[in-house]
């Protein structure tokens, strides 16, 4: 069996390592332009609609931005769980679908805005856009996490991902906290921000790849340590970067460029 998973897992490896250096030779050079092609996969990059710091646009728009890297911040919130599988109580889940509501309704009017001005309920502002992207983020992690403890590990705590009250208005603070650093244009903030929000993109992808594969292939539960798992976070992985190279090389189509 640890033959087996070594081989698999060697072979997982070398996939992985060659597309990513297709992905890199395909690519253009620079640490910045590798951040704007991820994002590029999954975002518009309407200037219009993405904050700078820096005097340089972020990789993603303001939505994209906050959604990523809310739910980065509200993972590292939830990591105090300890392989919590139960969803948040009623009442947090109340407040997670007002976030979701909060996003859909302006996502909704920015769209509104921009194609018939005369229908859209208010001003769409980057601001707005920021805001809701981080409570969105908060939405995916709590949604994702129990998700992936329940799929993943072997045993898990039948805790709930939000224990507390505090806990929640915590990370909201935290979230909120986060939004206004940025929206207030602190320079520095700009390679924080862009690493871990485009980082995010392909954690993400990987994460959602990872568990349809364990319940497709009927390996749900199956990691006592998370060394056993590599194999198929790895395969996971794989799919992941496939689609960010496929969905780049639409983009790529459609724009007729790498600048968006």
């Amino acid at each position: 069996m640890k033959t087996r998973r070594a081989r698999c897992g060697a072979i997982i490896l070398l996939a992985l390592s060659g597309l990513l250096a297709v992905w890199l030779v395909l690519t253009p050079a620079g640490f910045n332009a590798r951040l704007n092609v991820i994002g590029f996969s999954v975002c518009t990059q309407d200037p219009a609609h993405t904050l700078m710091l820096q005097g340089q646009f972020l990789p993603l728009c303001s939505r994209c931005t906050g959604m990523y890297l809310g739910t980065f911040i509200a993972m590292i919130w939830l990591l105090q769980g300890r392989r919590a599988m139960n969803f948040p109580s009623t009442g947090k889940l109340a407040v997670l679908l007002l976030l979701f509501l909060f996003f859909a309704l302006d996502g909704i009017n920015s769209t509104l805005a921009a194609l018939m001005p005369h229908w859209a309920l208010y001003p769409s502002t980057n601001g707005l856009r920021l805001f809701s992207g981080l409570g969105m983020g908060v939405v995916i992690a709590n949604l994702l996490v129990p998700l992936w403890n329940q799929t993943f590990w072997a045993k898990g705590s039948k805790t709930s991902s939000l224990s507390s009250w505090g806990q929640l208005f915590g990370l909201l603070l935290t979230e909120g906290a986060a939004g206004v650093a940025i929206y207030a244009g602190i320079d520095w903030l700009y390679y924080p921000v862009a690493i871990l929000s485009v980082g995010m993109v392909p954690l993400l992808i990987t994460m959602v790849y990872t568990l349809l594969e364990m319940i497709l292939f009927k390996r749900e539960n199956a990691v006592h340590h998370f060394r056993e798992g590599l194999v198929y976070i790895g395969a996971g992985a794989i799919l992941a970067l496939l689609q960010i190279g496929l969905l780049d090389l639409v983009h790529f189509w459609l724009q007729g460029g790498w600048v968006a």
